[in-house]
């Protein structure tokens, strides 16, 4: 019986060529006929690969899609704290953990095979993405709840082992910053991977700092700027303001002055506070292919300084007496120039 990945060569059709790696469409008897074919093939190679990987990322995830997840989420955020618990599968007036310990600490029986299917259906029925978000609002000891970090924890894993990506990513997120937990950036890293690789943004840039910090990771400053850079493809603004640091800084990248205000810019006008300031103190000092501009300068820092980021400040306290300075020197060459005169 001829194998699945077998199939005539599209070249020279001889017979029990191996299938392409890439698309599993096509076959090839050897690498000179797939090389003669790649031309053509390439575009339909790359499509086809594309939709595959598309296909068996879809079936992963919960809702189908990063957007429908986000969709989801968004409505379920605005629910009041028992409808929340409800739609996560929480019982009202105690957290995940509290069910949980109580359940196992029952004479420690082993539950029923009725018990154990009454809990693998209530599982079943909770909704991932509520999960989610109940699992935010106890780590923050907000909408509601108390702070409990070991039920946001357990939440964001059963979320996550169901397909929700912003789970992954607040698993990364704890594991950064030690909530509930020692800190591992090895750990952070394995969870950003994960979400990163199945298109969240945030992930993607997370993924991308760490790499290029060696924090956790190897360091690697090109793989790093490109996950940064995939970021700031997708609208991050978190990912704009990382490559445009890295472009200043010429770390994974030319270093390209133009090319970081650009970035800046782009997340500065969605009000983002760093690439407010980063790009204030870039247009005060100028650069290659960026001319100073102070009172551009002052503006960028001011909305900075108005979302409480005390380097605004200080920068714009700093921007003003040297502006004092300059019109003092100015005034006093005048004066002299007149003197002068006379």
């Amino acid at each position: 019986m001829a194998s699945p990945d077998a199939g005539p060569c599209a070249v020279c059709a001889a017979a029990e060529a191996k299938r392409c790696a890439g698309c599993k469409r096509v076959a090839y008897c050897g690498r000179e006929c797939q090389r003669r074919d790649w031309p053509a093939h390439r575009l339909a190679c790359r499509s086809a690969a594309d939709a595959a990987r598309a296909a068996e990322l879809a079936a992963r995830l919960w809702g189908g899609s990063i957007a429908a997840q986000e969709r989801e989420m968004d409505a379920l955020e605005r629910l009041p704290r028992d409808e929340l618990r409800r739609a996560a599968g929480a019982a009202l007036g105690a957290t995940p953990s509290d069910t949980s310990s109580s359940s196992s600490s029952t004479a420690d029986a082993p539950a029923s095979d009725a018990e154990a299917e009454a809990a693998a259906a209530a599982a079943a029925a909770a909704n991932p993405i509520a999960q989610c978000v109940l699992g935010s609002r106890l780590r923050d000891g907000k909408g509601g709840e108390d702070e409990d970090a070991a039920a946001a924890l357990a939440l964001f894993r059963q979320a996550a082992a169901r397909g929700v990506v912003a789970a992954l990513n607040n698993l990364g997120l704890a594991a950064a910053e030690g909530i509930g937990q020692p800190r591992s950036a090895a750990t952070a890293a394995a969870f950003f991977a994960k979400a990163a690789e199945s298109g969240l943004a945030q992930a993607q840039n997370s993924l991308g700092v760490l790499l290029v910090q060696g924090d956790g990771v190897p360091r690697d400053e090109a793989g790093g700027f490109a996950w940064c850079a995939r970021s700031a493809a997708l609208g991050d603004v978190n990912g704009l303001t990382s490559v445009g640091s890295l472009q200043l800084e010429g770390r994974g990248a030319a270093r390209d002055a133009a090319a970081a205000l650009a970035s800046f810019r782009l997340a500065a006008e969605r009000g983002h506070a760093l690439a407010q300031y980063q790009l204030g103190l870039l247009l005060d000092e100028g650069d290659d292919g960026v001319e100073r501009d102070a009172a551009a300068a002052e503006s960028w820092l001011r909305k900075a300084a108005a979302q409480g980021m005390s380097e605004a400040k200080d920068a714009l306290r700093d921007l003003r007496r040297d502006a004092a300075r300059e019109a003092k020197a100015a005034a006093g060459a005048g004066a002299g120039g007149a003197r002068a005169r006379e």
